[in-house]
């Protein structure tokens, strides 16, 4: 009996073993999955703190830039209020000094303190905007003023011009500007047409050969009264009988001088002596420059 009541407690309690092993598994599982959670959730707590750091860095800044702008828009509202003060003491003054034109007239600026800077900056701006509309709209009307009148002047002078040339249909007749524009013209190209044909003529004469050119050989005649039809008929006739030159130089007289020369042949038989001796001293030279380098190496060694 003692013996079945031991086995029956060691059932159960294998029973009871059994089952709190599966739930330690289980909840070993559940603690593992927790530290994976939990590194997860840590990683993520990092990334966030990280994040954080850097917004408040970006806060940090940008405070600091709107504290400056702030503080230099209070300076440009205070600098554009002083000059748009000293813009209408301009402008009065010279509303006094062009009054002739037509009054012009000023926007006042009001100097009562507004609530916030921004505000009163924003009045003041569009204050001038309407200010600098307004001058301009008078300055396009003082335009148009003066081109009218300038335009009535111009009428008049044109008015007048008929009546001064009704009055001199009595004088002479005078030819037209275009006509005499013309006339020089023409006249410029017919003495540059003339002065061409001189100067070829001239230069023609001056290529003459040393037997025409002398005195002795050929009398130069000159006729004063003759026309100037005769003195081109000469000239062209002088050029006819002038002789055939190549580069200034007279080609009959090349001629004869390279018949008259000697031959390649003379010319070396006459040369060859010389030539030869150059040579000797030329291998003399050498030889002894040989032998000059022959004692210098003979020294050294």
């Amino acid at each position: 009996l003692l013996l079945m009541k031991d086995e029956s407690v060691l059932k159960h309690l294998l029973q009871q073993e059994a089952k709190k092993k599966e739930s330690v598994r289980l909840a070993e599982s559940k603690i593992a999955k927790l530290n994976e959670q939990l590194q997860a959730t840590e990683k993520v707590l990092n990334a966030n703190k990280i994040f954080l750091k850097k917004l408040q860095e970006q806060i940090h800044r940008v405070q600091q830039r709107v504290t400056v702008k702030k503080a230099l828009a209070l300076k440009y509202g205070e600098e554009l209020a002083r000059a748009k003060a000293l813009a209408s003491k301009e402008i009065g003054k010279r509303k006094l000094e062009h009054s002739h034109f037509g009054p012009i007239k000023t926007l006042k600026l009001d100097k009562s303190p507004s609530s916030s800077p921004k505000k009163h900056s924003a009045e003041l701006i569009a204050q001038e905007k309407k200010r600098l509309q307004q001058l301009q709209h008078e300055y396009a009307l003082k335009i148009q003023q003066l081109k009218e009148a300038h335009a009535y002047q111009n009428k008049d002078r044109l008015t007048i011009g008929p009546s001064v040339e009704e009055e001199s249909e009595f004088a002479l007749p005078q030819p037209s500007l275009h006509d005499l524009t013309q006339d020089k013209l023409s006249l410029d190209i017919e003495e540059n047409c003339f002065d061409d044909e001189i100067s070829s003529n001239c230069s023609r004469e001056r290529r003459r050969s040393f037997r025409e050119s002398n005195s002795f050989t050929k009398p130069n005649f000159k006729h004063v009264d003759t026309p100037k039809q005769e003195a081109a008929n000469k000239l062209s006739k002088k050029t006819l009988e002038q002789p055939e030159l190549f580069l200034g130089l007279n080609i009959d007289e090349l001629k004869n001088l390279y018949v008259k020369a000697d031959g390649l042949k003379e010319v070396l038989e006459k040369n060859a002596p010389f030539m030869i001796s150059n040579e000797e001293n030329a291998c003399g030279q050498v030889s002894c420059m040989l032998n000059n380098r022959k004692l210098i190496a003979s020294t050294y060694s």
